[in-house]
């Protein structure tokens, strides 16, 4: 029995981290360093690592505007106006990037292959809403390997955080199957590693500049070319049961 696959998103299957931990800043609070080199400073922490952009948002306006903020239920922080122009500005950031630079490279033809061999695919991701994420990929043409697309904000979780565990709760409930040593979570990030440590599923690393994993240093499989990953689940994640 084949293992059912749950991707990550960004530094997985698009190589967005760069913009994301830097560059898309100066869009978002164009002029402004000091809260520029703020976030910036704090996406590198294993706080900022674990939230997702409200949470980013929130942590630097309330450290630089009104450290009232930080205490806002999710429902006053989402609607507030300045926030809305903001998460907006974000949104379109990212779209406009991703839409100009793609996939990474063999992201493409290693789905396409998993989807023909019949693995059920799944994304959680941080990375934006189920609507955003699934907009994204249907415009990449991937959303139709998926059986769901799972972001955050719409499944119990708090809204500034990726709400993976809740969304792990979804696809079993999808995939019928609590057993859980028969799911493989791919991804690029401590938060996705400790993710599947807390399910008790299996873990593929995908190495990038931000991670600098490599199979010598990590406790896990640890791949540089997405392409690789289908010759890896045949030889030792295919399930006799």
């Amino acid at each position: 029995m084949k293992p059912v696959l749950i991707w990550d998103w960004d530094g997985t299957l698009v190589d967005s981290l760069d913009y994301k931990y830097e560059d898309i800043w100066s869009e978002i609070f164009p002029g402004d360093k000091k809260k520029q080199k703020i976030v910036i400073s704090y996406i590198q922490t294993p706080k900022g690592k674990s939230v997702n952009r409200y949470g980013l948002i929130r942590y630097v306006l309330s450290v630089t505007d009104n450290p009232e903020i930080a205490h806002w239920d999710d429902e006053t922080f989402k609607n507030n106006t300045r926030v809305k122009v903001l998460i907006d500005k974000y949104e379109h950031a990212v779209k406009a990037f991703l839409y100009k630079n793609g996939l990474r490279a063999g992201a493409q033809q290693t789905l396409s292959s998993l989807f023909q061999n019949g693995y059920h695919m799944y994304i959680i991701s941080g990375g934006g809403t189920d609507d955003s994420l699934r907009e994204i990929m249907k415009e990449f043409d991937i959303d139709k390997y998926f059986k769901a697309i799972f972001g955050f904000g719409s499944n119990g979780a708090s809204l500034t955080c990726f709400g993976k565990n809740e969304n792990f709760s979804r696809v079993v409930g999808l995939e019928r199957n609590t057993d859980t040593s028969r799911y493989v979570v791919i991804g690029d990030s401590i938060t996705d590693h400790t993710f599947t440590k807390k399910i008790g599923g299996n873990f593929i690393g995908i190495k990038n500049k931000w991670n600098g994993w490599s199979n010598n240093s990590q406790r896990f499989l640890v791949v540089s070319n997405i392409a690789e990953i289908p010759t890896i689940l045949e030889k030792q994640f295919l399930l006799t049961t």
